[in-house]
Order: structure tokens, then sequence, then C-alpha cells
């Protein structure tokens, strides 16, 4: 996102998304069934759409699986109800208990510009909670390092994996013990949240010349309606 702002803002203070909360390692989980895999994006309605008819197929043909849905209605009733767990939207403490609660999840995600500004958290809630992930072709390649998650080369590709890795005991506690490790050592907040404060701090010292910086840079820019100081709430030299 910084990359695709730079033109109208080169300044910026990139930090990734990092996880509070990282439970114990629990490979228990996958040796019960039934097998539940969870599909809860949000705002992904066409991925999921292109992914339906073979998550359908797969329902049908494997007694053993539930598919929990959070909050995409169209998805869900595309599904047979006795394969399906429905959920509305989940608040987030909600959400990481039920994501919790599954053995694999899908993210999908379509190649483009908008889908390659947005976050990993994802991927890392699921390493924090010991949930295997099919994912991709967009964004989440460009994080994962080898063996934390099964990255799809198309949409369409993303329910065969995931089929694979649900039949795969072995390959799928693999990577659930690879990508729980890689989330604790690299992506946990606790150790990084002092750096963060001694960041905010430098950049809230210098708030009044940065928004300078930027009011001056719009202003030049004839599509920009000119910015006075109010919409900052700083000192602007006009």
């Amino acid at each position: 996102m910084a990359q695709e702002l730079r033109a109208t803002q080169p300044l910026g203070l990139v930090l990734e998304n990092q996880v509070a909360s990282i439970p114990p390692l629990d490979l228990g989980k996958h040796q019960r069934a039934p097998l539940r895999v969870l599909v809860a994006n949000q705002n992904r309605g066409e991925e999921h759409q292109r992914i339906s008819a073979a998550l359908g197929q797969w329902t049908d043909a494997d007694p053993q699986l539930q598919v929990v849905v959070v909050a995409d209605r169209a998805l869900a009733q595309r599904l047979p109800p006795e394969k399906l767990e429905f959920h509305p939207m989940l608040d987030y403490v909600q959400y990481r208990a039920l994501l919790r609660s599954c053995q694999i999840a899908l993210l999908p995600l379509a190649p483009g510009v908008a889908n390659g500004c947005k976050t990993p958290i994802k991927l890392l809630e699921c390493g924090a909670e010991s949930v295997a992930v099919v994912c991709g072709p967009e964004l989440y390649g460009r994080f994962a390092p080898p063996g934390v998650a099964a990255v799809a080369p198309q949409l369409e590709a993303v329910v065969g994996m995931a089929r694979e890795l649900a039949g795969d005991r072995q390959q799928r506690l693999e990577q659930v013990l690879q990508a729980h490790a890689w989330v604790k050592d690299q992506w946990h907040l606790a150790p990084a949240i002092a750096t963060r404060l001694w960041l905010y701090q430098l950049v809230w010292r210098r708030r009044q010349q940065l928004d300078q910086r930027l009011v001056e840079r719009l202003n030049h820019d004839p599509t920009v309606p000119d910015l006075q100081h109010a919409d900052f709430g700083s000192r602007i030299p006009q």
C-alpha cells in the first residue's frame, strides 16, 4: 500500500500487522473428527463464488467434512445444510475462538493491486491457532516461507489443494508445526511494542512538519481542493 501511495504521500511508516495472542501449539485437534474447514474471509464474494462448486463437490464426497462459513450467506446457500455451520459476523474474540476450533482454513484471494495491498493477518492468526492454510494466489506467497502454507497458483486450485492437505495428515501436522513456530518467532506483537511506541512518538513530535509537507504536495495537485491547517489540527503557514 505504501508503494501505491508513494506518488501522493512519499513519507510513510510501514508497520505490519502482528498477532497479540498466540496459544500453545495444538496438534491434537488434527487427530479428531469431523474435519472442520473454515471460510471466514470478508469482502471476498468473487473468490468464494469461484471456489463454491468445488467446495460443494468436496462436501458431497467426504462424510467427515464440516464447512464453517462466517458472514457469506451466498456461499452458505450453495452448500448442503447438513455439512454447514454458519455464523453471522463475529467480534474478534468470537472469531479467534471459532478459528481455534477448525483444522483447515481457506484464504482465497484473487490477483490484483487492491488485494496485493491487504495484510496477511489471517495467515498469521491461523498459524497462531494451529490451523493449516490453503491460500492465494495473491499476497500470501510474498510473506509465507516454504512449508507454512499451501499457496495456490490460481483460485480454482484452492479446494483441490485443501483436499490433499485434508487427506495427508502428516503433511498437515508439519505445516501447522512450522507455521506456529514462524508466527511465534517473527510475528508476535509483544516483543515489538516498545519499538512501535518509540516510532509513534517520533512521528507525533514531527506531526506539524509532516502535515505541512503533505499540504504543500496536495496543494500543487490541481485535482485536489486546497487544504487548510484546520483539516490537520496543525498550524500550517499559508
